[in-house]
């Protein structure tokens, strides 16, 4: 288990674990610096390393365990100036930054939110998340198999706010409460409905039904967003790629 990890930070490991686990032939290294996940399902979603407190050894147990290219790397303690160190010896390419916030909950009865309770209903609702992200071209089997891995795990809760004469998803969330806090993931909002308060209303939503400090992370941009509806910055948290294969 990764030391040292508070509960925000162990909500996100658990959440990317238990998301991997989905996926036939997944393989799982836990040291006390890091959790790295291997699969034969080509996508960053079921390779990744993620941890804090790099060093050379940890790097070297990375790349023993997980040399090939397409690897995502999460430094979840970016100010302890791990930075060069992933650059260099763990020949790492850095991609994006993402803010972490948290806000405390705010009890009451939620208005948009309808929980996916049946197999069917997380499955659309899953498939309607991904196709907000990753776009709507045809059956495209990775976008499938991460939609149905996200709907076959019982440790994410699937919601929705419907619209239309035949109710539609016009926006949806998944949560995930785990180390004593509730994490919001994949909100969004359908293209035709933003701008029309439909996001903000599941964030407080998510408020109302938390019963625990909900936290999450974003782009930068979205900040200032978050933090009109309570949210305030806690930690950050930087991405990497690995472009090319390392040797054992």
């Amino acid at each position: 288990m990764i030391e040292g990890l508070d509960p925000e930070r162990r909500n996100v490991v658990d959440t990317y674990r238990r998301l991997a686990e989905g996926f036939e032939g997944t393989e799982f290294l836990e040291t006390a610096q890091f959790l790295a996940c291997r699969s034969p399902f080509a996508h960053p979603v079921a390779n990744f390393a993620i941890g804090m407190a790099w060093d050379e050894p940890a790097l070297d147990e990375l790349r023993a365990f997980a040399p090939h290219a397409g690897l995502q790397v999460y430094d979840l303690a970016p100010e302890a100036g791990s930075s060069q160190l992933l650059r260099g010896h763990g020949g790492l390419a850095f991609g994006y930054r993402l803010q972490a916030m948290a806000a405390d909950p705010k009890p009451g009865e939620p208005a948009r939110l309808t929980r996916a309770d049946t197999s069917a209903e997380r499955l659309a609702l899953a498939q309607f998340i991904l196709s907000q992200f990753q776009g709507t071209r045809g059956a495209d089997v990775r976008r499938q198999s991460i939609a149905r891995s996200t709907a076959e795990c019982a440790a994410f809760d699937l919601y929705g706010a419907f619209g239309g004469l035949v109710p539609r998803p016009v926006g949806a969330v998944m949560l995930h409460r785990s180390a004593g806090v509730v994490g919001l993931y994949n909100l969004c909002v359908a293209t035709a409905h933003r701008g029309r308060g439909v996001g903000s209303a599941i964030v407080e939503d998510v408020l109302a039904i938390a019963g625990a400090p909900v936290v999450l992370q974003c782009d930068p941009s979205l900040a200032p967003w978050y933090g009109l509806l309570g949210f305030r910055d806690t930690i950050s948290i930087d991405a990497y790629s690995r472009l090319h294969a390392r040797g054992a």
